[in-house]
């Protein structure tokens, strides 16, 4: 089957039942609080809509979503597809046009991971941005072919979007990576991934441990298709996915770049695994050095 075509049916069809939810005063009803997000009607009416979509193809598959968790759909699964299907529902419900859908996809197997992933769509809900990604096919925005740092980096710091709040303790001193880069913090990763594909954004960084599979499956393969890097920290991204587990990730539009966030966010006279014991990324585990 072209996975590509069936995602980018996906992400439009939970587009359109997204915008449409608007009419229904209900919409922005809480419908569930956790730790570290919460969940609107809005929320279930996309991911409800995703597996109808997805009941109805021919094709049985594993979907990995945020707030059914794992589920199987249509039988014996022939794909895994890790699906988001409002991320940045706050800026959704405040009213902010950032946000989008994202689903990717890979044909499944048992211990299915992210370097199993052969196709992503990301596909914005105020916007006309439709980005897509085939592995070893490149990186597209309104299929145009996207490439990291084809256009001229601004002067100047980097600018960054970061992610440090709501959790207490954390374990990273940002006090001088705050000082070498320009801060935002969007509120939908997905479409923050493709941003530094399209080099409006230089890097992604979230160090609260809370980020899953679903927030960043899509605009990873299509940042790094791109030619930019994602570094996943900690051990949420092992096999077996699920939609709970968190990591932290930097994302960058260069592996040099990445290197140099690192080690800004790496105490003083300790070692670059610390706090987590590796860097991980598709191709295995990479150490980072700080620099000299």
């Amino acid at each position: 089957m072209n996975l590509l075509s069936y995602l980018q049916d996906l992400t439009r069809t939970v587009k359109e039942a997204v915008m449409e939810s608007l009419s229904d005063e209900r919409w922005r009803d809480v419908v569930k609080r956790k730790a570290t997000d919460t969940a609107w009607r809005v929320d279930h009416i996309a991911e409800r809509k995703a597996m109808e979509f997805m009941a109805s193809r021919s094709v049985p598959a594993r979907l990995v979503s945020e707030e059914a968790g794992v589920v199987d759909i249509g039988g014996e699964p022939e794909i895994t597809v890790i699906l988001d299907p409002l991320d940045g529902s706050l800026n959704f419900t405040r009213s902010i046009p950032f946000c989008s859908v994202s689903a990717a996809a890979g044909p499944y197997k048992p211990g299915f991971s992210l370097n199993d992933l052969q196709a992503g769509v990301v596909e914005s809900l105020f916007s006309h941005e439709v980005f897509h990604a085939e592995k070893g096919g490149g990186a597209y925005k309104n299929n145009r072919r996207l490439t990291v740092g084809s256009s001229t980096p601004s002067p100047g710091k980097p600018l960054v979007s970061l992610y440090i709040h709501g959790v207490k303790g954390l374990r990273y001193p940002y006090g001088r990576l705050i000082d070498s880069v320009k801060v935002r913090a969007l509120g939908s990763v997905a479409l923050e991934l493709c941003y530094i594909a399209t080099s409006s954004l230089d890097a992604v960084l979230d160090l609260r441990g809370t980020l899953r599979v679903v927030d960043v499956a899509a605009g990873k393969i299509v940042l790094e298709e791109a030619g930019g890097v994602v570094k996943t920290l900690g051990e949420g991204v092992k096999p077996p996915l699920d939609a709970e587990k968190g990591f932290s990730m930097i994302a960058a539009r260069d592996e040099a770049l990445a290197r140099k966030l690192w080690s800004l966010i790496t105490p003083r006279g300790e070692s670059v695994n610390n706090p987590f014991p590796a860097v991980r990324t598709m191709h295995g585990s990479v150490k980072l050095p700080r620099d000299s």
